[in-house]
């Protein structure tokens, strides 16, 4: 009698017991046959709905296109009519809203969704039926594409796998923390805008942590729900028994997948080896893909702060090497040239920037007008109030020992990111006339007169100067001075006038009062009756400034600063910004925005702070300097955003 109870095996469906070589696939046949009928009818309901398709009407919104679909319905982008606010809608398939199962799902789905508000967790919006019965969901619209088509198109770089899994995990924890768990966490369910933002959706399988399973109005061990290769084993058995760990293992199988292309079966390689990441990697898969729950890393938290180390360890490691990688490249460019005795003169001219002989220089959001921000080439940036931006402006014009390091620099040492650089350029800018001649790429060097390194660099084209803030920008990102989100670029038109003290700017001529009131006039390097003794100023080109000591250029802060600690703000160079006039102010539509007169400029109408100057951005003149900004939380995704030639 014991023999033949031992020999009983329980179908995990329907619980009666069954003799073990009468189960098929490890199911009763009594489930099998009704799962077959099910399938029958779900077929013969699908057949019906192609024949006559169901129109959506959905009060106060306008469904657009079908822009994705799965086992229980579809998902449309919609406009919310009222606000004119795109949003996505899932419907809840035909042939499914009487099952009352899935109408359970449903119900659960509008549950958690409702309970959750984060930044990685797609928000819903609103739910209902449709005119013919329909259940229907309103979510926040992410413009993008989910995992599984990303990593379908391309290989992740081992920085933003690690950033997508970080924020898909800080999605899954507020939601754990609310009580609920995903249990489907796949690529596919995660969202990825083209803004890089990432999006945990489709918590339609989540259940409550804290409650009974009969709290939803159906059985949930009547199915293992989850996507192969992400479903926990202890799901595979009992539907039921999904908790937090659950997710834990999912998340495993989804770090391996997004720093490897592949998911982890069998006997997998470690994740070490295939990344270079500290072997330490290799027991968070381990801990995460245990069979045993109760082995598992106890927490999402737990597992990302784990993460996040190893990854930071990655980080400190790389910026060492790459340090030591350009040092061993610039002894060895000194050998290659006989010029090993000059190493230790060219270091002592400052030629070689900071940062190849020390460490970072602190926390940039930390920079004040008395304590600046000083970056690797040892320029120093101070905070200005400039409205729903955070910006760091530098106090000085860009110095041509500054100009001539970064031209150093890229061309010995990183080539490969000044081709990237100008192959994307080429490609925006195919259709603009090229530049006239090869002397107008290099005129920065011989301008027309006498420069000191600490002068402004001049002979600057638009391309120039923001192949410049690529340059340093990515290279200092390589090297840990600035944090994700960080870059530099050139002001806008807007920044550079709240920079000046202008709040109501219309335009180059909104007020004769300065024309007539020198006195008024910004101090500043511009051009006075000194100019009248150079051979290269027109006789009668006016100079109405003050006589200064300075016939062209000066070096940067010879003149006082402004409120906010910007020097030279105004005369020494005319600086680019990164606006385009487009037709405002009389100028043509294709010209860029220059801004603070020069040391050129003779004019009083055109020493006004307002002042404006407008040309293409492929000229160059002998008083064309920029100044460049440090954003401190900037959207930019790549080189081509950095540096647009428009």
């Amino acid at each position: 009698m014991s023999d033949t109870n031992a020999s009983l095996i329980a179908c995990p469906r329907c619980g009666k017991s069954y003799a073990r070589k009468m189960l098929v696939g490890g199911v009763c046949p009594a489930c099998v046959a009704k799962n077959m009928q099910r399938q029958l009818f779900a077929n013969l309901e699908a057949e019906i709905e192609e024949k006559e398709p169901l129109s959506l009407n959905v009060q106060g919104y306008e469904i657009q296109e079908l822009i994705g679909g799965g086992g229980m319905g579809e998902v449309y982008r919609a406009v919310l009519t009222a606000r004119g606010r795109v949003v996505a809608m899932k419907v809840v398939s035909g042939r499914l809203t009487r099952d009352p199962e899935v109408t359970g799902r449903f119900e659960a789905e509008v549950a958690a969704l409702s309970q959750l508000s984060h930044h990685n967790v797609v928000r819903v919006l609103d739910h209902g039926e449709t005119v013919n019965g329909r259940h229907f969901l309103v979510m926040e619209y992410v413009d993008g594409c989910d995992l599984r088509r990303l990593l379908r198109a391309q290989r992740l770089e081992l920085e933003r796998a690690l950033d997508i899994f970080l924020k898909v995990c800080a999605g899954v924890s507020h939601a754990h923390q609310r009580g609920f768990v995903h249990r489907d966490i796949k690529p596919a369910n995660i969202l990825i805008g083209a803004d890089g933002t990432v999006k945990v959706a489709d918590f339609g399988l989540a259940k409550t942590l804290v409650e009974s399973a009969s709290s939803y109005g159906f059985t949930q061990t009547r199915d293992t729900f989850g996507t192969p290769y992400y479903v926990a084993p202890e799901v595979t058995r009992s539907a039921g028994q999904a908790d937090a760990r659950a997710d834990v293992y999912a998340l495993g199988v989804l770090l391996y997948e997004l720093l490897t292309g592949s998911v982890p079966m069998g006997q997998f390689t470690p994740l070490s080896q295939k990344t270079g990441l500290s072997k330490k990697i290799d027991g968070i898969i381990n801990h995460a893909l245990a069979d045993d729950p109760q082995r598992r890393l106890s927490s999402v938290e737990e597992m990302a702060t784990a993460v996040e180390k190893i990854a930071a360890e990655h980080q400190r490691g790389h910026v060492k090497r790459v340090r030591s990688r350009k040092l061993m490249t610039l002894a060895a460019i000194f050998a290659t040239l006989g010029l090993g005795a000059a190493v230790g003169s060219w270091i002592s001219e400052r030629h070689v920037p900071a940062y190849l002989l020390s460490r970072s220089g602190g926390d940039a959001v930390k920079a004040s007008r008395e304590r600046p921000w000083r970056n690797s080439l040892g320029m120093s940036f101070v905070p200005v109030p400039v409205p729903k931006q955070r910006l760091l402006f530098s106090q000085f014009e860009t110095r041509v020992k500054e100009y001539e390091a970064f031209t150093a620099l890229n061309q010995a040492l990183l080539p490969s990111l000044q081709e990237e650089i100008y192959s994307e350029r080429r490609e925006v800018t195919k259709n603009t006339p090229a530049v006239s001649s090869e002397k107008e790429l290099t005129n920065w060097r011989k301008p027309g007169f006498s420069q000191t390194p600490d002068h402004p660099v001049c002979g600057m084209r638009l391309a120039q100067a923001r192949l410049f803030c690529a340059w340093l920008t990515r290279h200092e990102h390589d090297l840990g001075w600035l944090k994700e989100g960080q870059v530099y670029r050139l002001p806008t038109d807007a920044e550079w006038s709240f920079a000046a003290g202008i709040t109501d700017d219309a335009g180059p001529y909104a007020s004769d009062r300065l024309s007539t009131e020198p006195n008024l006039l910004p101090t500043g390097n511009f051009a006075g009756q000194e100019v009248k003794r150079l051979a290269l100023w027109p006789l009668r080109r006016p100079a109405d400034a003050a006589e200064d000591s300075y016939p062209c250029t000066a070096p940067v802060g010879s003149f006082p600063a402004n409120a906010y600690g910007l020097f030279d703000l105004h005369g020494n160079v005319l600086e680019w910004t990164m606006t385009r006039l487009d037709g405002r102010f009389g100028f043509p539509p294709d010209y860029f925005c220059l801004r603070g007169g020069s040391w050129a400029t003779g004019r009083l109408n055109e020493m006004r702070p307002e002042f404006r100057k407008g040309t293409r951005s492929t000229r160059a003149q002998a008083d064309f300097g920029f100044r460049i900004v440090l954003d401190l939380e900037s959207k930019v995704e790549s080189l081509r955003s950095l540096d647009p030639l428009e």
